[in-house]
């Protein structure tokens, strides 16, 4: 697959992932760790700028073809938007398919 296809193919999860985040959270604004670690059970807002936070950083793993990684984090952020009951296994695989759909 080509870099440019691969980077499109994350913009769009990371799009998925933003929308999700971002319906949970006022203001936009994130956590860095050091912040999210100061709260010993975050609330769901603070959560969600964390999530957001991450998903800022990620573009750091994909820039540098770290495409495990990258893999890595978005498999731990759709797992806490899940336990978290923010979106379900399945929203998340039918709109992962879509996404695969466009740039096969």
């Amino acid at each position: 697959m080509s870099n440019n296809n691969w980077t499109a193919k994350w913009e769009a999860r990371f799009c998925l992932v933003k929308e999700i985040a971002g319906r949970h959270d006022d203001n936009g604004a994130t956590l860095t760790p050091k912040q999210h670690k100061a709260v010993s059970k975050p609330s769901k807002r603070k959560l969600m700028r964390h999530i957001l936070w991450m998903m800022d950083e990620l573009w750091i793993f994909v820039d540098k073809g770290q495409e495990e990684k990258a893999g890595r984090w978005l498999g731990f952020i759709h797992g806490v938007l899940v336990a978290h009951k923010l979106v379900s296994i399945n929203e998340l695989a039918d709109r992962s398919r879509r996404i695969e759909q466009l740039w096969s």
